[in-house]
């Protein structure tokens, strides 16, 4: 399983923070899982399964082609979501219980840059205007997304931590489903994936967070026995 945060600053700033692991047939590998044209200043990533692949590698086939209405974002998502959407077993079954796979884009020269498109019988699209976590939903990594995002300083450093630690925690819940953070940031109007060596001192602060509060429930206030 995917993990996507995207996080915005008050600015037109962003980070996108995912993971690198993937099922490749029976085994896992590591991947990229955000696929960006940067002469079209659009970049895409997916969750889900191959289906949720095909709409994004499709999604980024338009915009080459300018068949996609930069004039009606709104809409060409929604086109987009009808196009790729095969009709199976799934029709039936209420929302809840539809597949969880989508694609988050980013057009990152547009007034509107960044959008999130579930992928159902009738597509679910909408702006990202503060922040998103789409993928593994059950995962708890999450919560530090919905509990820190409000409170921190929300620059670019600030939001990549919260993002590098949630995805952290979630790989220690989910070993197998979430791989090591892959961050992209978008900034002084550059999209650029972030290189291991940049990456690291957030990994590191993330494990001492981490190990910090762990110490503190192995020494917890003496108030009982």
């Amino acid at each position: 399983m995917t993990l996507h945060t995207v996080l915005r600053t008050p600015a037109r700033d962003f980070v996108w923070i995912t993971d690198r692991l993937a099922s490749l047939r029976a085994d896992y590998g590591t991947v990229d899982k955000i696929r960006h044209l940067d002469s079209y200043q659009v970049a895409c990533g997916a969750w889900g399964d191959s289906l949720a692949t095909r709409t994004r590698d499709e999604l980024l086939d338009r915009v080459k082609n300018e068949s996609f209405n930069f004039d009606d974002t709104y809409g060409s998502l929604r086109s987009l979501g009808l196009d790729m959407w095969k009709p199976g077993s799934s029709d039936s079954l209420p929302e809840q219980q539809q597949p969880n796979r989508g694609i988050i884009a980013a057009f990152y020269d547009k007034p509107d840059m960044l959008w999130r498109l579930d992928i159902l019988p009738i597509p679910v699209i909408n702006p990202i205007y503060d922040r998103v976590t789409a993928g593994d939903k059950s995962n708890l990594g999450n919560f530090f997304v919905e509990r820190y995002y409000p409170q921190s300083g929300k620059t670019v450093n600030d939001l990549i931590l919260i993002g590098v630690h949630a995805t952290t925690m979630a790989r220690r819940l989910n070993t197998r489903g979430v791989g090591e953070p892959a961050v992209w940031v978008y900034s002084n109007d550059k999209f650029r994936q972030l290189t291991p060596v940049e990456i690291e001192p957030f990994t590191t602060l993330s494990a001492k967070l981490d190990d910090a509060i762990i110490e503190q429930f192995r020494n917890a206030p003496h108030v009982i026995g």
